[in-house]
């Protein structure tokens, strides 16, 4: 049995779910924000043993026993949402915080299963600086980074920038304002000019990351599953909305296509997933001239089927691969 854990907006998993059909796999999907509406859990410990056969999960008419998973796919869980018959904030937080603490349970009950990718791998590997760190160490050219709150260091390393200095979040790639949920401002990275430095005194208020900017030819998306590899393009300096970041929308078609990795840069990146103790990761890279490349950052949890599904390439038979025996 595959255990999928994630949420109930999450198209990669949908795209996914056809390929089981397909395979006619047993699998049971847990989506962590209804976990509360949509299913029942019972998990049952004796003075002397696990009760294995009441430790189960039951959507609807399905029911799994947590004895008979084999694999999990740990892809995009969220916090629970609490009942709307609860009236009381602070009730809400208790009964979220309280089930958060019982999946964190269940995850370890199921450490010898296969994951893709365990949590805590995707934690520590969650981490931009180790990330540079590391892909350093494996031969990676990397951008000069700075993380700090100090304004005068941010300035100095604007000089030593030659001014192509750009700013980019660590984890937080989208705000809610509180008083409009349904508005949501992204965060993407975006370069910093002589008039931004007027402001330079606002780093202070939280660490900010700072990098060199990068002149790009295009910029390459790697996608790691165990030891296949999959590389593609998108000629980003061609659209001037996608210069500094090729996430932006646009107005113009986001093209990708197909692109051959050198043998040493696809090397690297496999190195990088296994020394960070995953068996996926979606890799960012810039190509700035013909051979060379630089490391911009890893996503242990990144997305991937628009990929499959504009450039053929089999990435998810690659991830059940992986998941199913």
């Amino acid at each position: 049995m595959l255990l999928i854990i994630t949420n109930t907006n999450d198209p990669t998993v949908d795209f996914v779910e056809e390929k089981l059909r397909e395979r006619k796999a047993d699998y049971f999907r847990l989506n962590t924000d209804v976990v509360l509406s949509q299913t029942t859990h019972v998990f049952k410990i004796s003075n002397t043993s696990l009760d294995k056969d009441n430790c189960r999960i039951r959507m609807g008419d399905i029911e799994v026993k947590i004895q008979d998973i084999s694999s999990v796919w740990y892809r995009r869980p969220v916090d629970p949402v609490p009942s709307s018959k609860l009236r009381t904030e602070i009730s809400k937080k208790f009964a979220q915080d309280e089930t958060s603490y019982y999946l964190r349970c269940l995850w370890k009950q199921l450490e010898n299963c296969r994951w893709v990718n365990h949590p805590k791998a995707t934690t520590w590997a969650n981490t931009k600086l180790h990330q540079l760190t590391l892909a350093r160490e494996l031969g990676f050219t990397i951008p000069k980074s700075l993380a700090t709150n100090d304004p005068v260091e941010a300035k100095k390393f604007f000089t030593e920038c030659n001014g192509q200095m750009v700013v980019k979040p660590f984890k937080v790639n989208a705000l809610q304002y509180s008083d409009n949920p349904e508005e949501v401002v992204g965060i993407l990275t975006n370069k910093i000019t002589e008039t931004d430095l007027d402001s330079i005194d606002t780093v202070q208020y939280s660490i900010t990351f700072l990098q060199e900017e990068i002149v790009k030819q295009d910029e390459i998306r790697v996608t790691v599953f165990g030891d296949d590899v999959f590389s593609a393009s998108i000629s980003s300096q061609l659209d001037p909305n996608l210069v500094t970041d090729w996430r932006r929308t646009t107005p113009n078609p986001k093209v990708w296509k197909r692109f051959d990795l050198p043998s040493d840069i696809k090397e690297q990146c496999k190195q990088l997933v296994k020394r960070l103790d995953l068996r996926f990761g979606a890799i960012d890279l810039a190509r700035v001239s013909n051979d060379k490349f630089v490391f911009f950052e890893i996503n242990p949890n990144g997305q991937w089927a628009w990929l499959e599904i504009e450039t053929g390439m089999p990435m998810s038979d690659s991830l059940l691969n992986i998941l199913l025996p």
